[in-house]
């Protein structure tokens, strides 16, 4: 999964249910970004449409969390893939936590 998609899940730990203008703030991300990862979150039932709300000039959509424990499947797959999968996995959570760092280091 790439990274942004953590790093929305995250977010969405803490702010959901919210709207795609608030996951963007909460990310310090422009919302135009976002919206094609949110897609496959919700296509994957990770995320989901909570609802609409009254925004500042139209309704806008709410997202929360459609899952909060993700155990991943590897039937079938070879040891190979498997260990390829955890590697990348890692490597994504490892740039999240570093990303998250530098910034906490910024703010003091």
């Amino acid at each position: 999964m790439a990274p942004v998609r953590f790093e929305m899940l995250e977010a969405m730990r803490g702010v959901a249910p919210c709207s795609m203008g608030e996951l963007a703030q909460s990310l310090d991300r422009p919302a135009d970004t976002l919206y094609p990862h949110l897609r496959k979150l919700l296509r994957i039932g990770v995320g989901l449409e909570a609802g609409r709300r009254t925004g500042r000039s139209r309704p806008e959509m709410v997202y929360d969390l459609g899952a909060d424990d993700f155990r991943p499947g590897f039937g079938g797959s070879s040891h190979a893939s498997v260990a390829a999968a955890i590697d990348k996995s890692l490597q994504c959570m490892t740039a999240i936590v570093s990303r998250a760092s530098r910034k906490a280091a910024q703010a003091g």
